[in-house]
């Protein structure tokens, strides 16, 4: 008797539909590019956000057909969530990689420049006194 034992049973010759994987990014909307429409009508629009945590990054996602219109009228500033999907791709030799969109949701719709804004003028109208040392 072998100390592996095999389901031959289990084995099948017919391929499996594996489920996509997808990952959640959320984040501050950094920046919204224009969206691209080509030959073929095809139209892709890639925004960025940076991303929450100790460490905010940069992340750049891709929103492609119909899905381009879903970061429309959303302001830079807004905090989002993005369901997306890693996509890779081979061309002549060089290997690429894309973040697709799959779900876009505004948490919170604050603009950062005119919060900002508020802030700096309350700094400024508060009455400091100039005789610290400091």
């Amino acid at each position: 008797m072998n100390a592996i034992t095999i389901n031959r049973e289990a084995i099948s010759t017919r391929p499996k539909i594996i489920k996509q994987y997808l990952h959640e990014e959320t984040g501050v909307l950094h920046n919204v590019e224009d969206v691209q429409t080509f030959a073929s009508g095809f139209q892709v629009r890639n925004f960025t956000i940076m991303s929450e945590g100790y460490n905010p990054e940069p992340i750049t996602f891709k929103l492609s057909a119909d899905n381009v219109s879903l970061v429309q009228g959303v302001g830079i500033g807004a905090t989002v969530r993005v369901v997306f999907q890693v996509r890779g791709r081979e061309w002549e030799g060089r290997y690429f990689n894309n973040l697709e969109v799959r779900s876009f949701e505004v948490l919170d719709g604050a603009n950062i420049s005119s919060t900002t804004k508020e802030n700096s003028d309350d700094f400024i109208e508060n009455d400091f006194d100039d005789g610290i040392a400091f």
